[in-house]
């Protein structure tokens, strides 16, 4: 009888298991977005999520948990449940850059990809009232002189920030970093005069009316064929902010399947394809291993921009 009560045990819950699997998602999915509010990663994950949420027949709630560059999101989402229902959104620069400039409680393998929904290149951005009109006009002012010119990102160690390093290298110049915990104060600072440029995307730029000195791509970009790229005015800098969706490490297969499916039928669909060009942001789609394999290349190229400017942790 022992043995009859244990084998009808296990049946019922491989049984369990499996109806739980099947029926996923049984109720509302929380999304962590490792970025504030209004921000570029916020807007793209609210437009994802309510795309992904019709695929799934359930909502998907916003939770964001922004500061420490993105750190503190992607931490929370690598310590999450690992039932499914706690997926994240994220700009990968959490995982690519900050790892290696300080302690964080993840690493590259801590999280699942799922699928990458966004590549946005990153313009260098000042007001329409800025003494610079072009770049040239701020290398020769920063060469005149150094580390008075001051540049906003949404935090240190991410991509904004490497854009920036990368570019003040190549053009041997002395730029000071003013660090924020998210878009909104950046601008708001930019907007004010407190500093000078801003490192960021085109979506911030045609919301407040910013003055598009140069982009960070090998070629100029349909949405913005009047901005001069950094490569053709000499400084061979590109970088882009990518982003998507992962999950902690060891979810069902079952419900990591159901949620690439959605994922990618999401990206492929009008309703966030809409909202993105909207929003004048770059819709880019990758599977869930494609995703990772960009993730590590983008690590690999971070680690020696970091290791020439002496960031790397000890």
């Amino acid at each position: 009888m022992r043995l009859i009560r244990i084998t009808a045990f296990a049946l019922f819950a491989a049984v369990s298991l499996g109806a739980t699997a099947q029926t996923y998602p049984a109720r509302p999915v929380n999304m962590i977005v490792n970025f504030p509010p209004g921000g570029a990663t916020d807007l793209a994950g609210r437009a994802l999520s309510a795309a992904m949420g019709q695929t799934l027949n359930q909502s998907i709630v916003i939770e964001n948990r922004a500061g420490a560059g993105g750190a503190i999101g992607v931490g929370a989402i690598s310590a999450a449940p690992r039932d499914g229902y706690h997926i994240g959104f994220i700009a990968v620069a959490a995982l690519t850059t900050l790892p290696q400039i300080r302690k964080v409680p993840y690493q590259l393998d801590s999280v699942d990809y799922i699928c990458q929904a966004f590549d946005l290149p990153v313009f260098m951005l000042t007001t329409q009232g800025s003494r610079f009109k072009s770049v040239r006009e701020l290398v020769s002012y920063a060469k005149e002189n150094p580390g008075k010119v001051n540049y906003a990102t949404v935090g240190p160690g991410t991509l904004p920030h490497m854009a920036a390093m990368d570019f003040a290298r190549k053009a041997d110049v002395e730029l000071t970093h003013i660090p924020f915990q998210g878009e909104a104060p950046a601008v708001t600072n930019l907007l004010g005069g407190h500093v000078d440029l801003y490192f960021g995307t085109n979506a911030v730029a045609t919301t407040h009316n910013l003055r598009r000195l140069s982009i960070a791509t090998d070629k100029r970009v349909p949405e913005a064929l009047d901005t001069p790229t950094l490569k053709e005015l000499g400084y061979p800098v590109s970088w882009s902010i990518k982003g998507g969706v992962i999950l902690p490490v060891g979810v069902d297969a079952r419900a990591r399947q159901a949620l690439e499916q959605a994922c990618k039928t999401a990206v492929a669909g009008p309703q966030y394809r809409s909202a993105m060009q909207q929003m004048k942001m770059n819709v880019a789609y990758a599977s869930g291993e494609d995703f990772k394999s960009a993730v590590l290349a983008e690590s690999g190229r971070n680690r020696v921009l970091l290791r020439e400017a002496g960031l790397l942790a000890p």
